[in-house]
């Protein structure tokens, strides 16, 4: 903001060429009147009102900072929306391969168990045929063993 400046058009009006408010313009150490004083008054209530303008400024030049800032904020959600959608999108794609891998590895789960379980009974069956074929054997051997111990006697 710029400057306020008040000039008056009225010559008896500056204080510095007017006898009523500035004694050495006269030449004569002549007191001051009542309506200097009020003259004097006035100049002082604009030095404070120009006082206050200055502050007003301050107080403008942060508030239109401050919308500055909002300005942007507000200008980066439509970017923030669409960051949100893009990220959903993705986790949701991100989601469908993960429960397609989780079916994928429950199916090789399950088939793994069936092959484990086939094997197991495979491994089952061979043994049980392995201790008939070892009883077989050894009942062999007892029985040659017995009747080679009877006959001895």
């Amino acid at each position: 903001m710029g400057k306020l400046l008040i000039m008056s058009t009225n010559p008896q009006a500056n204080p510095q060429t007017n006898p009523q408010t500035n004694p050495q313009a006269t030449g004569k150490d002549e007191p001051l009147t009542a309506s200097a004083f009020r003259d004097l008054a006035a100049v002082i209530d604009i030095f404070r009102t120009l006082g206050g303008i200055n502050q007003l400024e301050a107080t403008i030049k942060s508030h239109a900072e401050k919308i500055e800032q909002v300005t942007q904020s507000v200008s980066t959600i439509p970017r923030l929306e669409k960051d949100v959608e893009k990220n959903t999108k993705d986790l949701n794609e991100l989601g469908k391969e993960l429960n397609g891998l989780g079916q994928r590895l429950d199916r090789q789960i399950g088939d793994l168990r069936a092959n484990e379980i086939s094997d197991l009974k495979s491994f089952a069956s061979t043994t049980r045929t392995l201790g008939y074929i070892a009883l077989s054997v050894i009942t062999v051997i007892f029985t040659y063993l017995y009747l080679r111990l009877s006959q001895g006697k």
